[in-house]
């Protein structure tokens, strides 16, 4: 198995690690890095689907997540591979336009 999922903040930059995200990740199905920066109330987060990973579990596992992070009350930056919604359009049908819709669902807005 390749890929994953990591983030890089600069040492300068105070931030703390969110473990509690980061153990949502299911091995071959979804993984997850993600950083708080209190100082700009905001949530780095970034996810990896590797392409044989159960889709399934992958959108349960990626609910909970964003479930957990409206309940912050921070901006989110998701720097995730939205891509996926376009490579599978089969998924994109059976999962009502993919990732797209979750933000409108738990009420936030996604910056990238």
């Amino acid at each position: 198995m390749h890929g994953g999922s990591c983030l890089f903040v600069r040492r300068d930059v105070l931030f703390v690690e969110m473990v509690d995200l980061k153990e949502k990740s299911v091995e071959t199905v979804i993984e997850c890095s993600a950083v708080e920066i209190p100082e700009e109330e905001l949530i780095l987060i970034n996810l990896f689907r590797p392409p044989t990973g159960d889709v399934t579990t992958f959108f349960d596992v990626f609910i909970d997540i964003m479930a957990a992070v409206t309940d912050k009350n921070r901006k989110l930056w998701d720097n995730s591979d939205r891509g996926l919604q376009y490579r599978f359009p089969k998924l994109r049908a059976r999962h009502h336009e993919g990732i797209s819709r979750y933000p409108k669902f738990f009420n936030i807005d996604f910056q990238n």
